[in-house]
């Protein structure tokens, strides 16, 4: 029923699925790991896409900080957001200041699609393009 999963070859599955939809992206075969960036309604995204043995993490990074003295307030907008998503995360990194989404797809058991993989890659990006303007904007 299920075609069995193996890092390199969900690995293979996920350049695959970029290479169909003609997403360039700059590979790390050695850590199984994808770096690209898409342009979004007023920003560009930036997207890691990591494979290990038992997930595939989704990770799309903000080229800002927050500073110190407006963490706290950050956090809390953040936790807002956070409320309403049905997947995924908006996180602050507490040591410097860096803001991402956060998605993870476990696919133990079975080998996800190019479908899927399209489709989470799709939902990524349009989380964090939706998001990102109400992200600036506390910082102002």
């Amino acid at each position: 029923m299920f075609t069995k999963a193996t890092e390199d070859s969900v690995y293979k599955t996920v350049k695959k699925t970029f290479d169909n939809n003609r997403w360039s992206y700059n590979a790390d075969d050695r850590n199984h790991r994808l770096l690209t960036g898409f342009l979004g309604d007023d920003l560009r995204i930036k997207l890691s896409v990591e494979v290990t043995s038992l997930d595939i993490r989704f990770v799309t990074m903000f080229d800002y900080q927050v500073p110190k003295e407006k963490r706290t307030e950050f956090v809390l907008e953040l936790n807002k957001i956070n409320k309403d998503l049905a997947y995924g995360c908006f996180s602050l990194d507490p040591d410097d200041g860096s803001v991402f989404f956060a998605f993870t797809h476990i696919f133990e058991g079975g080998k996800p699609s190019d479908e899927l993989i399209e489709q989470l890659v799709t939902l990524v990006v349009q989380t964090t393009d939706e998001h990102d303007g109400d992200l600036q904007k506390i910082l102002s």
